[in-house]
């Protein structure tokens, strides 16, 4: 059997071929596009043995490469850099070595490759979806934080009333009522739409009217601050919508995953475990707690998206949030 690394960029990738006796049969770059793909086809259909093909997970584009080769019937793997680092003879940085490392990893720990495997196909699309989740909670941040700042300005008052500038009620009063003039010009419909809601009696939403109608806030002679009001609370609303979805289609998707290993941490949902799945696999793989904050913590260094470095802090949060995790992860 012949063992094929393969180091991706954004506009080549490096290949490098060893034998079962890890020696160095031959190495070849190929362009990052169809052209290439295909001239990485006929290299591979020269060699008269099974080959074991491993790459690097290093972005995106490595999922496009990974296909490709599943499609022709090729046995691929994704490595975590975690475990090629760890186990390489080689601290040697260039590209050409990188691609010999890979082989290397491959070829002297072939019977755990499906265990360090990075992610199946179902695991992906799981991956993609949580990150996109966490894409629209930080749209929703970002929303709330401009929020913030126009309220303050011209209606400072809602914020002794709301700690949650994406609450139901918020986001209902001010798309029907998003100035001083419109809530005070209609106080009782915003009485009756604010005690619909649980906590909101009668007192209570009097008080707010009042305060509205004191208001320090800047006059809005141009209708700016309203315009932009709408707007935001039209866009956190969608936003909460499609948050709801996407976790709805979460739980379904977890449905397919084992998850009798989990440890049972209390406020653990679908959302972080299926962030855990997505991110890391099986975490029975991990020996103890600590080898698993190693993992995250490599996964956290090093040139990844910004979004990526947050998910897996967010996983490194967790894991140190209780003792209990290391009991039942050893366990």
């Amino acid at each position: 059997m012949l063992f094929v690394g393969v180091d991706i960029s954004t506009t080549k990738f490096d290949v490098a071929v060893i034998n079962h006796e890890f020696k160095f049969i031959t190495s070849k770059s190929f362009p990052f596009n169809s052209d290439g793909f295909s001239e990485f086809i006929t290299f591979l259909k020269k060699f008269n043995e099974p080959l074991t093909i491993a790459m690097e997970a290093s972005g995106s584009f490595t999922l496009n490469l990974f296909e490709f080769l599943n499609e022709h019937n090729f046995n691929v793997f994704i490595l975590h850099p975690y475990f090629v680092r760890k186990f390489s003879t080689s601290k040697s940085k260039t590209d050409p070595i990188d691609a010999k490392q890979i082989a290397d990893t491959c070829a002297r720990f072939f019977d755990k490759l499906s265990d360090w495997s990075y992610l199946d196909e179902d695991t992906l699309a799981l991956r993609d979806l949580v990150r996109f989740r966490y894409s629209l909670v930080e749209s929703s941040a970002n929303l709330q934080k401009r929020f913030k700042d126009v309220l303050r300005s011209y209606l400072p008052e809602v914020l002794n009333f709301f700690s949650q500038l994406d609450s139901k009620v918020l986001l209902e009063l001010l798309s029907k009522f998003p100035s001083k003039q419109a809530i005070i010009k209609n106080e009782e419909q915003v009485i009756q739409l604010l005690t619909s809601f649980r906590n909101w009696n009668e007192q209570k939403a009097k008080a707010f009217v009042n305060a509205i109608k004191r208001s320090i806030g800047r006059k809005d002679k141009h209708q700016v601050a309203q315009t932009i009001i709408l707007s935001i609370t039209q866009q956190l609303k969608q936003i909460k919508e499609q948050i709801q979805s996407i976790d709805n289609q979460i739980k379904q998707m977890m449905e397919q995953f084992d998850q009798t290993n989990f440890p049972d941490i209390p406020g653990m949902g679908d959302t972080t475990k299926a962030t855990i799945i997505s991110e890391v696999g099986d975490i029975e793989k991990f020996e103890s707690k600590e080898k698993f904050v190693s993992y995250i913590k490599h996964k956290t260094q090093g040139n990844i998206e910004k979004r990526e470095q947050s998910t897996e802090k967010d996983i490194l949060q967790l894991s140190d949030k209780s003792d209990k995790v290391d009991r039942e992860i050893q366990e």
